[in-house]
């Protein structure tokens, strides 16, 4: 206690270490809360929450996390909000691309974009393709 840069060291050290790793992942993952069958490794955000919770940065994280959701949803909200007669054409689309792209100023936002490639080509098949450059083209 007290020594929060000795402490992200021997957090990093332990991630790193095979003979204890699965021990230091199950020690920073006890206050995630349970996993409802996931396996924790296929979930992009795991190694992230992890890092939080090993720099003592996790209110950093939750507050990020909570911040691009609240722009999100503000975005999407404010387009909902209009009546139909005021949207001009295109205007939905246009709003929800600004919504897909709020993550991207995020360091996680890129692996949310990968993993909702992914689920897209798992649920499509393997000819699922995004545009080049997606989100941000």
């Amino acid at each position: 206690r007290g020594r929060d840069g000795e402490a992200r060291e021997a957090w990093r050290r332990g991630l790193t270490d095979p003979a204890v790793a699965a021990q230091v992942r199950a020690r920073l993952r006890r206050e995630f809360g349970s996993d409802d069958g996931d396996d924790p490794a296929g979930l992009w955000w795991e190694p992230l929450l992890e890092q939080a919770v090993a720099e003592g940065a996790l209110p950093a994280l939750a507050g990020e996390a909570f911040g691009a959701l609240d722009h999100m949803y503000a975005l999407l909200a404010v387009r909902y909000a209009d009546e139909p007669a005021d949207r001009r054409p295109g205007e939905s689309h246009e709003v929800l691309g600004r919504a897909v792209r709020v993550p991207s100023d995020y360091a996680w936002g890129p692996l949310l974009h990968e993993s909702f490639a992914e689920r897209l080509r798992l649920a499509m098949g393997p000819t699922a393709a995004l545009p080049p450059g997606w989100p941000d083209a």
